[in-house]
């Protein structure tokens, strides 16, 4: 656990007094979700499903709804949800089976080239901006979901702030790394190329942030699923990152808003409705 991550756990130490002064408890078998830009929201019990760019859910008392996946943090809300719950039973994640792995190259193809880069600017946890072949461009790092920095509240912030400390440890300005595309190659819904992104030491960025607790596998057309998600459940196993005891001061902070004014983009319910 790195300094960085101490600090910004024990930063919400005041919150978590006054929500435990508020009496609020968990249920235990909820989930939540975490509104990009804004607070959080308990709903029933059972996962949320992310299907067709749409988060769908049922609110509690049975209404099945659905918000935009650009919309909600999908990563703060797994690891929210983890540590609410006490850190037992299945975290919600997507199962590999549902996965839409690419197809796998054809004959007259052949793997795709580690092509050599350098770092220029950090964007993310997800996004690094890196020149290539003498040319500047945004790279989206395959795989890899990591928790956004973009909350009004800070107290929902925090998970994506410290995976970015993270990051800012692991990869700096000037770091020769090199790009590897999956196949067929991807973008994401800003135009970026989808990479993998490897170390000059050899060593896998989107591997490393999802062993550390950091991130979490996106399972979408990735063709190291399997791998990923063996290092995913090491990390919940060894407790690591976010998955650790120390992040429940910073879930329990967050919960402080659940259902708050300022959540954000509310769910918009499915036209067929529900029940």
């Amino acid at each position: 656990m790195t300094s960085h991550l101490r600090t910004a756990i024990g930063s919400s130490g005041a919150l978590l007094l006054l929500l435990l002064g508020l009496g609020s408890e968990p249920a235990r078998g909820d989930q939540w979700i975490s509104y990009i830009g804004g607070g959080v929201d308990r709903i029933d019990e059972g996962e949320w499903r992310v299907r067709r760019g749409q988060v769908l859910f049922r609110q509690l008392g049975g209404a099945l709804v659905s918000a935009p996946a650009r919309d909600v943090d999908l990563a703060t809300s797994t690891f929210l949800t983890w540590q609410l719950n006490g850190r037992r039973g299945t975290p919600p994640r997507v199962p590999l089976a549902l996965s839409e792995a690419p197809k796998q190259p054809s004959a007259q193809g052949s793997p795709a080239a580690c092509v050599p880069a350098l770092v220029s600017a950090l964007v993310g946890s997800e996004t690094l901006e890196v020149v290539t072949e003498g040319k500047p461009e945004t790279i989206h790092i395959a795989c890899l979901d990591s928790p956004e920095t973009q909350h009004r509240l800070p107290q929902i912030a925090w998970f994506g702030r410290a995976a970015l400390g993270w990051l800012q440890v692991v990869v700096t300005p000037g770091d020769e790394i090199c790009l590897t595309e999956e196949i067929p190659s991807q973008t994401d819904g800003d135009g970026h190329r989808i990479v993998h992104v490897t170390r000059a030491d050899g060593r896998d960025y989107a591997g490393e942030a999802i062993a550390g607790g950091f991130g979490l596998l996106r399972t979408e057309t990735c063709s190291r699923s399997t791998h990923y998600r063996k290092l995913e459940d090491q990390a919940i196993a060894q407790a690591k990152g976010f998955w650790g005891p120390k992040a429940e001061k910073a879930a329990l902070a967050a919960l402080s808003h659940t259902g708050a004014a300022d959540s954000g983009p509310p769910p918009r319910r499915r036209a067929s409705g529900g029940g």
